[in-house]
């Protein structure tokens, strides 16, 4: 094979890299199909050597760009509605859960209110960069809570409210807004792990693969429509076969919650 063609293979290997970029394919479904084809590459390479080799990487690379994107994956908001999240804070102004604003009032997980009824509440206007801290608060009232399901609504408050969606779908692209770590408004994109449920305690909770972390805990959970598709409670303890994994109490089992 001359120079020019393996210029030609590389020019369109490297287009198509830049194609794989901008489709909305799940990371399981493509890595799952890239580890079959690598392999198939590897056994044919060994068979016939490094022509069938070069040839199995361009089956490759035009394998992967004929991938049609999951009509159920759907993009991320480039910004969730922050202006909808809320931060709790302790008496000095740092940051140690989020919630979101509701109808109903703001909502957020039990433990983040756990033993007290009431908690300072501050938006994304009050941080101050330089004392690294909210400087102003308020005081909102736990109006419910249920252990059980680690949610608590907390009495209402003169913000935009966000609407619940339906529950999300495997593959869905998600973004949690939260406090990670003490950085306000910290917004952590990911995807929906799995169709289904893990059973914690009798309550379904669903799987998110998100870089999320403490201070993320009563976050709201966004799809790229805006809608809130549920609210992060706990992770699954740290990095799980490689994944950041943890639990949200999907939106369906929140709108029972509020209609109690």
């Amino acid at each position: 094979m001359s120079d020019e063609q393996l210029a030609r293979i590389e020019v369109r290997l490297d287009n198509i890299h830049e194609d794989l970029q901008d489709m909305d394919e799940t990371v399981c479904g493509i890595d799952q199909r890239v580890r079959s084809l690598e392999t198939a590459a590897a056994g044919i390479g060994y068979a016939i050597g490094g022509l069938g080799l070069l040839a199995t990487v361009i089956a490759i690379a035009a394998a992967l760009s004929s991938c049609a994107a999951p009509s159920y994956v759907q993009q991320p908001a480039l910004m969730p509605p922050v202006e909808s999240v809320v931060a709790l804070v302790d008496d000095t102004g740092s940051p140690f859960c989020s919630g979101v604003a509701l109808d109903e009032g703001v909502l957020t997980a039990a433990h983040c209110v756990e033993d007290v009824d009431t908690v300072r509440v501050a938006v994304a206007s009050a941080w101050d960069a330089d004392r690294l801290g909210y400087t102003s608060a308020w005081t909102a009232t736990v109006e419910r809570r249920d252990e059980r399901l680690d949610l608590a609504l907390l009495s209402r408050v003169q913000l935009p409210a966000v609407q619940l969606g339906p529950r999300a779908r495997q593959g869905d692209r998600v973004a949690v807004v939260g406090q990670v770590f003490g950085l306000p408004f910290a917004v952590s994109r990911g995807y929906v792990a799995s169709a289904h449920c893990v059973n914690v305690g009798g309550v379904c909770l669903q799987v998110i693969d998100a870089n999320c972390g403490p201070g993320d805990s009563g976050g709201p959970v966004f799809t790229s429509d805006g809608r809130t598709v549920g609210v992060l409670v706990r992770g699954v303890g740290g990095p799980f076969y490689g994944y950041p994994l943890h639990l949200i109490v999907p939106a369906d089992t929140v709108a029972a919650f509020l209609r109690r």
